[in-house]
């Protein structure tokens, strides 16, 4: 069985966001009848919209990048730069899966629900967490695997 895949989590949380902002607002405006939650729900999937593509930015290595030294650097400077961004990289992944890691432990101890529904508010932020962890270990795996790729340094 194949999981689905980072794409596929990023556009379906779009697609799911568009639908219910869409119907919620002609529900209220053609029948004066909206959609319970519609806020808390815009807001989690937005949220979760925007994990799933910083997660795919890192995978398919689309992230910003600004070359102010590389072009007046060697082949050697550019692999030590292109060492330290990689590192620096993952240092503040990692520094961010944690953070999102530890929101989820609070929401789920805090009892957090949303206003109408009265749903928990942490199955919802716990499908960020695995959006949180492939960044950095995308990033640690690119380092172990090949720390010299002659696409930085030609």
């Amino acid at each position: 069985m194949k999981l689905p895949s980072v794409e596929n989590f990023a556009s379906a949380g779009l697609l799911c966001l568009a639908l219910l902002v869409c119907i919620s607002v002609a529900l209220r405006y053609l029948f004066n009848w909206p959609i319970p939650d519609t806020l808390d729900f815009s807001r989690i999937l937005l949220g979760v919209t925007v994990f799933w593509g910083i997660a795919l930015a890192f995978k398919q290595e689309t992230h910003i990048q600004v070359d102010l030294l590389w072009e007046h650097l060697g082949p050697r400077a550019r692999l030590v730069l292109m060492m330290f961004n990689q590192i620096l990289l993952l240092v503040f992944a990692a520094l961010f899966a944690w953070l999102v890691i530890e929101h989820v432990w609070h929401l789920v101890f805090s009892g957090k629900q949303t206003v109408d529904f009265r749903l928990p508010l942490w199955p919802f932020y716990l499908i960020c967490v695995p959006a949180a962890i492939i960044p950095p270990a995308l990033l640690l795996k690119r380092l172990i695997k090949n720390p010299a790729s002659e696409n930085y340094c030609d």
